[in-house]
C-alpha cells in the first residue's frame, strides 16, 4: 500500500482474538468485544537513490461495539465498530458493514 507521504510504503496485518459479548432485543442483536490483537507492519521510505526500511510488531488492545437486525431467521444486516490501540498512543477506528447468512 502506497503510504501517505510520497516515496513511501507500508504494509501491516495483524490478527485479534478476544469474547464477544452479545444480547438480543426483539429482532436487534447489540454485542461488546474486548480482547488483544498481535501486529507487525513494515514501512519503506525512498528518496533519490536511497530507501529505508522499518519492521515493528506488537500486542495491544482492541474494543468494539455492533448491532446487527435479524431481517428473517437466517439473514441478518449489521454494523460494528473496532478501535485498535496501537503502541499506548495511536487509536486505529475499523467500521465494518455486514450481510451475514446462516445455513
Amino acid at each position: 500500500m502506497e503510504g501517505a507521504l510520497p516515496g513511501t510504503k507500508s504494509d501491516a496485518r495483524g490478527l485479534y482474538v478476544g469474547p464477544l459479548f452479545e444480547t438480543f432485543i426483539d429482532r436487534f442483536r447489540l454485542n461488546a468485544r474486548v480482547g488483544m490483537f498481535a501486529w507487525k507492519s513494515d514501512i519503506t521510505v525512498s528518496t533519490a537513490g536511497a530507501s529505508s526500511e522499518t519492521k515493528d510488531d506488537g500486542f495491544d488492545p482492541y474494543v468494539g461495539l455492533g448491532v446487527s437486525y435479524a431481517m428473517t431467521e437466517r439473514a441478518f444486516f449489521g454494523l460494528s465498530w473496532t478501535r485498535f490501540r496501537v503502541l499506548d498512543e495511536l487509536d486505529t477506528d475499523a467500521w465494518e458493514v455486514r450481510l451475514k447468512y446462516s445455513f
